[in-house]
């Protein structure tokens, strides 16, 4: 896959946090002072997020294994999706309340004040999911897609116009284009731009920020039994937080257990999952972490109860640890790591 980054303004990213208009003057998610938990559920076309605090709160969430993040104020918030499945699986990975500003009552509304002289210029582009099952057979191709551009700068009605090979890769584009942002040209109404997504295996990988994903299999060294068939897939730097896909490789499902470094309100403790994560065959596992921290995971058989078990025992003694714990003195199972 390839994006012309060019343009994209990094500075930007805390202020666009895609969600409720009314909190962006609001809203400092730059600076967090405390953590919450939160819930999101699907609609037909949109993902209501409610967190349990009434403060500005940041939270980041999977949809399908794609990373979003939402800003909820009062509760509540809203995000528009592109709709891939009825039944998509959502994963909250964390909850972080937000400083307040104290005077918001002349805040520009979210965006107002990104405008440009000419052409809209993008600000925020996330890369798509390359589908696997093209993938798997090797298909490259591309999408173009136009859409019009709402006055905060977000992306309005996007529709294929073109793509090669047909419909191989139309949700994948029309799903990732949905969340970028753009500057808003001065004067014009509803400005309509047209995109090219391609995807190309050979830069599959694809990092928001420069980042060398790990590609091979862990060695022989550091992995054990089953964790060798885990992989490091992708990496997306957010520069607060860095969100890793780990894909099985290997042709039988497994339960995966994982513990990585936390961010924000955990930074310096381990988070771990309260329960393993089922992962199929080729499916991916997402993972957040803190910048130049670490994680650690067990992949145990299916039908494996005694690791299944372990796994279990070490989530629960390691979850909320200080970073100065050793995961693999938590547990007789061999671990591996990110490295």
């Amino acid at each position: 896959m390839r994006l012309d980054t060019s343009g994209i303004l990094t500075a930007l990213c805390g202020a666009l946090l895609c969600g409720n208009a009314a909190g962006q003057g609001r809203c400092d998610c730059t600076r967090i002072v405390g953590s919450c938990s939160a819930s999101a559920t699907a609609g037909a076309n949109f993902i209501d997020v409610t967190s349990n605090v009434e403060q500005c709160a940041r939270v980041d969430y999977f949809v399908d294994g794609v990373p979003f993040v939402a800003l909820v104020v009062d509760g509540t918030g809203r995000q528009n999706r592109i709709a891939d499945s009825a039944s998509p699986s959502i994963i909250v990975s964390s909850c972080q309340v937000c400083l307040e500003n104290a005077d918001t009552g002349d805040a520009p509304a979210f965006g107002s004040s990104i405008v440009s002289d000419g052409e809209p210029v993008r600000l925020i582009a996330v890369a798509p999911a390359y589908p696997p099952a093209a993938a798997t057979a090797g298909i490259e191709g591309y999408v173009d897609v136009r859409f019009s551009l709402s006055p905060s700068g977000t992306v309005v009605a996007p529709e294929v116009v073109a793509a090669e090979p047909p419909g191989t890769f139309d949700n994948a584009a029309l799903a990732a284009v949905s969340r970028w942002r753009y500057t808003h040209p001065a004067g014009e109404t509803a400005p309509v731009v047209t995109e090219r997504v391609e995807f190309n295996l050979a830069e599959e990988i694809f990092s928001l920020t420069a980042s060398e994903p790990r590609t091979t299999a862990p060695s022989e060294q550091n992995g054990a039994g089953r964790n060798r068939c885990i992989r490091e897939h992708s990496r997306y730097d957010f520069g607060a937080t860095i969100d890793v896909s780990l894909v099985n490789a290997c042709a039988e499902p497994l339960m995966v257990y994982s513990c990585s470094a936390g961010t924000g309100p955990n930074r310096d403790l381990w988070v771990c999952g309260e329960t393993g994560a089922s992962l199929p065959a080729a499916n991916h596992l997402e993972i957040s972490r803190a910048p130049n921290g670490e994680y650690w995971w067990l992949a145990c058989a299916i039908d494996d109860a005694d690791c299944r078990d372990g796994g279990s025992e070490w989530v629960r003694t390691m979850d909320r640890q200080h970073a100065k714990v050793d995961p693999q003195d938590r547990t007789r199972l061999k671990l591996d790591r990110s490295y």
